[in-house]
Protein backbone atom coordinates (compact mmCIF):
# COMPACT_ATOMS: atom_id res chain seq x y z
CA UNK A 1 0.00 0.00 0.00
CA UNK A 2 1.00 3.60 -0.46
CA UNK A 3 1.41 5.25 2.95
CA UNK A 4 0.24 8.85 3.04
CA UNK A 5 -0.46 9.00 -0.69
CA UNK A 6 -2.88 11.36 -2.38
CA UNK A 7 -4.93 10.31 -5.40
CA UNK A 8 -4.65 12.58 -8.41
CA UNK A 9 -6.81 12.21 -11.50
CA UNK A 10 -6.22 14.38 -14.51
CA UNK A 11 -5.21 14.90 -18.10
CA UNK A 12 -1.62 14.42 -19.28
CA UNK A 13 -0.25 17.61 -20.84
CA UNK A 14 3.35 16.49 -21.40
CA UNK A 15 5.54 13.57 -20.39
CA UNK A 16 9.21 12.64 -20.36
CA UNK A 17 11.38 10.02 -18.67
CA UNK A 18 11.44 11.81 -15.34
CA UNK A 19 8.01 13.42 -14.99
CA UNK A 20 4.45 13.92 -16.19
CA UNK A 21 2.71 17.29 -16.30
CA UNK A 22 -0.97 16.73 -15.48
CA UNK A 23 -3.93 19.11 -15.36
CA UNK A 24 -6.19 18.10 -12.48
CA UNK A 25 -9.94 18.60 -12.04
CA UNK A 26 -9.44 22.10 -10.64
CA UNK A 27 -7.51 23.01 -13.83
CA UNK A 28 -4.27 23.23 -11.85
CA UNK A 29 -1.10 21.91 -13.47
CA UNK A 30 0.74 19.37 -11.33
CA UNK A 31 4.13 17.83 -12.13
CA UNK A 32 4.43 14.19 -11.07
CA UNK A 33 7.98 13.01 -10.53
CA UNK A 34 8.82 9.51 -11.75
CA UNK A 35 11.50 7.24 -10.37
CA UNK A 36 12.49 3.61 -10.99
CA UNK A 37 10.01 2.40 -8.35
CA UNK A 38 7.00 4.16 -9.96
CA UNK A 39 4.47 1.55 -11.07
CA UNK A 40 3.06 2.49 -14.46
CA UNK A 41 0.40 0.60 -16.35
CA UNK A 42 -1.20 -2.50 -14.93
CA UNK A 43 0.23 -4.22 -11.89
CA UNK A 44 0.95 -7.31 -13.98
CA UNK A 45 3.20 -5.29 -16.27
CA UNK A 46 4.81 -2.46 -14.32
CA UNK A 47 6.68 0.10 -16.44
CA UNK A 48 4.90 -1.26 -19.54
CA UNK A 49 2.83 1.87 -20.01
CA UNK A 50 3.77 5.05 -21.75
CA UNK A 51 1.67 8.15 -21.37
CA UNK A 52 0.81 10.55 -24.14
CA UNK A 53 -0.68 14.01 -24.22
CA UNK A 54 -4.43 13.72 -23.74
CA UNK A 55 -4.37 10.52 -21.64
CA UNK A 56 -6.57 10.59 -18.55
CA UNK A 57 -4.66 9.10 -15.65
CA UNK A 58 -5.07 8.22 -12.01
CA UNK A 59 -1.93 8.53 -9.91
CA UNK A 60 -1.10 7.75 -6.32
CA UNK A 61 1.40 10.41 -5.25
CA UNK A 62 3.70 10.06 -2.25
CA UNK A 63 4.17 13.02 0.13
CA UNK A 64 7.53 13.82 -1.56
CA UNK A 65 5.78 14.36 -4.91
CA UNK A 66 7.01 11.14 -6.52
CA UNK A 67 4.31 9.04 -8.17
CA UNK A 68 3.90 5.64 -6.52
CA UNK A 69 1.66 4.33 -9.32
CA UNK A 70 0.04 5.69 -12.47
CA UNK A 71 -2.68 4.03 -14.52
CA UNK A 72 -4.56 5.22 -17.59
CA UNK A 73 -8.29 5.67 -17.09
CA UNK A 74 -10.39 4.23 -19.87
CA UNK A 75 -12.51 6.85 -21.67
CA UNK A 76 -15.66 5.01 -20.61
CA UNK A 77 -14.82 5.28 -16.91
CA UNK A 78 -16.57 8.02 -15.02
CA UNK A 79 -14.41 9.84 -12.51
CA UNK A 80 -16.36 9.88 -9.26
CA UNK A 81 -14.63 11.45 -6.34
CA UNK A 82 -12.51 13.90 -8.30
CA UNK A 83 -12.43 17.05 -6.22
CA UNK A 84 -14.10 19.91 -7.98
CA UNK A 85 -15.47 17.75 -10.76
CA UNK A 86 -19.19 17.68 -11.51
CA UNK A 87 -20.82 14.86 -9.54
CA UNK A 88 -17.69 14.39 -7.47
Amino acid sequence: ACEGCKVLRGLVLTSDDKSLLVKDSSQKEVRLKLDPSTRMGSFGQPRAATFMEGDRIEAYVKPDGVAWSITVLKPSQAQPGVEGAPGG
